[in-house]
């Protein structure tokens, strides 16, 4: 499984407006003029530290991470970082893959690598 990981300024936008709302007394917007534009500050701080997430669901093939991103670079001012990623098994030091709780395979996310080939990585 594959995915984008990025930072994108509708995630931020959503941060914001929950850490805008939480303000209480005289540090709240008084109305809506002045709650937008506190918005858009912690908008703008949140875009510039935040480190990068997931921003697209899970994509079958590493051809769809290329072309996540090349529609998302179409969008200027709305990414930034993005990278793709790949899951895989964690293993411990002797290549045992290590097992959750239940009994399941624990996974990791790593950068693709441009020359991937799934069928050596499987």
């Amino acid at each position: 499984m594959f995915c984008v990981y990025g930072v994108s300024q509708t995630k931020c936008r959503k941060a914001a407006v929950k850490k805008v709302g939480a303000l209480k007394g005289k540090l709240a917007p008084q109305n809506a003029e002045e709650r937008e534009a506190q918005i858009a500050v912690v908008q703008a701080q949140i875009f510039k530290s935040s480190k990068p997430s997931s921003i697209s669901g899970e994509l079958a093939m590493p051809s769809s991470v290329n072309d996540f991103i090349i529609q998302a670079k179409k969008l200027p001012g709305e990414f930034r970082s993005l990278c793709g990623m790949r899951r895989r098994p964690v293993l411990d030091k002797k290549g045992n893959p290590i097992l959750t709780k239940a009994k399941r395979q624990r996974y990791e996310w790593v950068p693709l690598e441009e020359n991937f080939n799934p069928d050596i990585h499987i």
